[in-house]
């Protein structure tokens, strides 16, 4: 047709491409058919935009704690669903918390980069004036625990995370951020007035955002810089006043065939605590998930830790 030749590898890269645009991927952009019944869709508007998050609240008399979950750049909520095998969709209905997941607008987050690289850096979002409106939002239509909000994101996602602990930081229990080290231009305005509960699962050999810190590349362009993920722990254990002394720990091996190995390290910071997992030879990837894109792409999966059943553990674990 035009008398266009069709060739195959031009094709997967344009696929390739399109799929792992922005660091991020989608997949499987649809609602799981089991929990379809389940999840409810809501729209609403902030700062002029449309915007909208979809949410599972199992039915029970009690008020449950409230699990905020962010995609990566260029992810989305169905995405997230599919990153993790449905795991933290099913622990909501099991352990009985409410999940909500979030969409940025664009498909991106703004975490407080200066980049031209997305729409939500290049139009200056408000997206913790989002998130907080979503909480509020939430709060009237449902009955939830308003002291037990929690929040996970991946990439792009995480790093918002981290602009959450910064900015909002006593709206919640617990952040967990993964692939996801502090921005270099947030560092500089990140006012982390008030201590959460913060976990951070980043891979050593992430290709995309550097365990060491600097430039984030995508396909040779620059995304912004990061600092390391240590110098992001010590940012916030410095903001927080919390112990100087590290207590840390290997995880025991779960598969023999799994390289990588995970060392946690855990730092109090009076009655919040700061964690660690340094995942050894592990990628951009969800400890525990998927392998979304080839290994030579994004780095290895680890088996020896799943992140949705930490993060539910530790809903669970705060809530009680």
């Amino acid at each position: 047709m035009l008398g266009i030749k069709f060739n195959p590898g031009i094709a997967y890269l344009i696929g390739l491409l399109i799929f792992f645009n922005d660091c991020r991927f989608i997949l499987k952009p649809r609602i799981p058919k089991e929990f379809s019944d389940s999840i409810e869709k809501i729209e609403l508007s902030h700062k002029g935009m449309d915007r909208s998050y979809l949410i599972q609240y199992p039915k029970s008399n009690k008020k449950k704690p409230l699990l905020l979950v962010f995609h990566g750049g260029a992810g989305t909520p169905e995405g997230m669903m599919a990153l993790d095998r449905n795991e933290l969709l099913n622990s909501s209905k099991v352990i009985d918390f409410a999940i909500a997941y979030l969409k940025g607008e664009g498909n991106s987050w703004n975490d407080g980069r200066i980049t031209e690289t997305t729409t939500a850096h290049k139009k200056s979002h408000d997206d913790v004036g989002y998130t907080l409106k979503v909480i509020q939002d939430i709060s009237k239509k449902y009955s939830i625990d308003e002291k037990q909000i929690h929040a996970v994101g991946i990439s792009n996602g995480g790093m918002f995370s981290l602009r959450l602990a910064c900015e909002v930081g006593e709206k919640f229990a617990s952040i967990t951020s993964i692939t996801a080290n502090m921005p270099k231009d947030l560092s500089g305005i990140c006012p982390a007035k008030f201590s959460t509960n913060l976990t951070i699962m980043n891979g050593t050999d992430d290709p995309l955002v550097p365990y060491n810190g600097g430039d984030i590349k995508i396909f040779g362009r620059s995304h912004g810089t990061v600092l390391s993920t240590d110098e992001t722990i010590e940012f916030f254990q410095n903001k927080w006043n919390c112990n100087p002394s590290t207590n840390t720990k290997f995880l025991p091996k779960q598969d023999p065939q799994d390289s990588t190995k995970i060392q946690i390290a855990s730092i109090s910071c009076g009655s919040k605590v700061i964690k660690l997992f340094k995942i050894i030879n592990g990628g951009h990837t969800w400890p525990g998930g998927i392998q979304y894109l080839p290994e030579r792409r994004i780095g290895k999966v680890t088996q020896h830790l799943n992140a949705s059943e930490y993060v539910a553990d530790f809903v669970v674990k705060i809530s009680n």
